[in-house]
C-alpha cells in the first residue's frame, strides 16, 4: 500500500480517517510501499491490519502468520488482536 491511499481510506464503522503504522516498508524509485502495518483510528481504539500491502478493512484481515511475524506491533492494538483472535502472550 502506498502511505499516500490513507488520505483516501475511512473507517467503514465510523467514517473517520485513519493513520497509517508500517511496521515492514519498501522504498525504491517509485515510492515507499508498505508490507505490513495497520490503520488506526485517530482515537486509537480500532485498528485494520495492512497485509502483503493490502489494506484489510473487513476486521478479518490478519492471518496466524501476520500475528506470528508482528506480535511485538501488534501489542499496541489490542482491537487488532481481537479481531485476529490473537492471545495475550
Amino acid at each position: 500500500m502506498r502511505p499516500s491511499l490513507s488520505k483516501l481510506l475511512r473507517d467503514p464503522d465510523t467514517g473517520e480517517a485513519l493513520r497509517v503504522v508500517a511496521f515492514d516498508q519498501t522504498k525504491s524509485e517509485t515510492g515507499t510501499m508498505i508490507r505490513a502495518g495497520a490503520l488506526v483510528r485517530a482515537t486509537g481504539d480500532r485498528a485494520y491490519p495492512i497485509v502483503e500491502g493490502v489494506p484489510c478493512l473487513n476486521g478479518e484481515g490478519c492471518t496466524t502468520a501476520f500475528i506470528e511475524r508482528y506480535r511485538a506491533e501488534l501489542r499496541q492494538f489490542p482491537e487488532l488482536r481481537a479481531a485476529a483472535g490473537a492471545s495475550e502472550t
